[in-house]
């Protein structure tokens, strides 16, 4: 299975909002320039000049203020539903592409926005649910939080 890790950009995004998980939970990170490290696939493999491939972990002791967390959409959409009652549901439309519905709950569970992404927000709607999920979690954290 591969997962769908987030840009960097959005990685940057998510640590000025307060995002994190357990140590434990993390399985990609960015440094500071934006490289990505894969701690649990062979993404992180690399050839060199006469053919052999090296591996490049990532330590964890070097983890400081620059370096950013690279998580998975889903483990987003669990930070935003957890941390901030925000709900991020891809929804397969009647042609077959993907919409997002975004739900944002006080503490109390009584909704105070509810919306579905679709064309009002993006040219047409996503080929992929990974698309309209991400698209979902770049609004909610350009807009709602």
């Amino acid at each position: 299975m591969n997962e769908d890790f987030v840009s960097f950009e959005l990685a940057k995004k998510l640590k000025s909002n307060g995002f994190t998980i357990p140590t434990g939970s993390i399985i990609a990170m960015y440094n500071e320039i934006g490289k990505f490290h894969s701690l649990t696939t062979s993404a992180d493999y690399y050839t060199l000049e006469d053919g052999r491939k090296y591996r490049e972990f990532y330590n964890f002791n070097d983890f400081d203020e620059h370096d950013y967390i690279a998580p998975t959409l889903a483990q987003v959409m669990k930070w935003l539903r957890n941390e901030h009652k925000i709900t991020i549901q891809p929804q397969v439309t009647r042609d077959n592409t993907w919409d997002c519905q975004i739900t944002y709950t006080d503490e109390s569970d009584e909704i105070l926005v509810e919306m579905f992404m679709g064309s009002s927000y993006w040219e047409r709607d996503k080929p992929t649910y990974e698309s309209a999920a991400l698209a979902g979690i770049e609004f909610t954290i350009n807009h709602i939080i």
